[in-house]
């Protein structure tokens, strides 16, 4: 009886989610002014989607991930950029 159950099983077919065009676009335009900021050495202002805003002095690449320089209580600090939660890049 169970035989015939596995023969007449139907396989369960899963759809990943895959991320639109629109938002490939989006997030390489982000990491074009970026690159831009890094191979320019400009300042940037980063708007994120909490309303927070970032005043780098230098943005860099290390190991593929985007990192800025901002001046905290008198000292330079790394801060990690996620381009996900990137709303708009300020080159200055």
């Amino acid at each position: 009886m169970e035989s015939q159950k596995s023969k007449h099983a139907k396989p369960i077919v899963l759809f990943l989610s895959t991320t639109s065009c629109s938002m490939l676009k989006v997030y390489k335009v982000k990491s074009d002014l970026l690159n831009q900021a890094i191979m320019e050495s400009k300042k940037v202002n980063v708007t994120t989607y909490e309303n927070g805003i970032l005043k780098l002095k230098k943005v860099g690449i290390d190991a593929g991930k985007y990192f800025g320089l901002s001046r905290i209580k008198g000292k330079m600090q790394r801060m990690f950029l996620n381009i996900n939660d990137i709303k708009k890049i300020t080159l200055l």
